[in-house]
């Protein structure tokens, strides 16, 4: 039920990315308050190899000509190095408060992926 609500909805964007006949990821973007916030994920057999970096550069392109001015925005725990970089490496830059566990990064102006 959730997901098919989900992908009916004009407020969210859900891209599952593939590997000839495997799933390896999916991203996701929730419109809420005037904001795209993003989540990811990657299987386990596939870490490593580039895929997180690929399906989100996609799936901010995607977001971007839905959805043109709304910022993204990413909620990560700030211990988690490997998703910190991940969208560091996208164009994402931390606006959080240091004390917070978690960091909320914005997609900086202008970034296109």
């Amino acid at each position: 039920m959730w997901f098919r609500k989900k992908l009916g909805s004009p407020d969210d964007i859900i891209l599952i990315g593939w590997k000839g006949d495997d799933p390896f990821g999916v991203v996701r973007f929730e419109r809420e308050a005037g904001e795209a916030i993003v989540s990811i994920s990657v299987s386990a057999l596939h870490r490593g190899k580039g895929w997180g970096s690929w399906i989100l550069a996609k799936g901010i392109r995607e977001m971007q000509f839905r959805w043109a001015g709304t910022p993204a925005v990413a909620f990560v725990w700030k211990r988690n190095e490997v998703s910190v970089r991940l969208f560091a490496g996208e164009g994402f830059v931390p606006s959080a408060n240091e004390s917070d566990p978690m960091e909320r990064f914005v997609l900086a102006p202008g970034v296109r992926s």
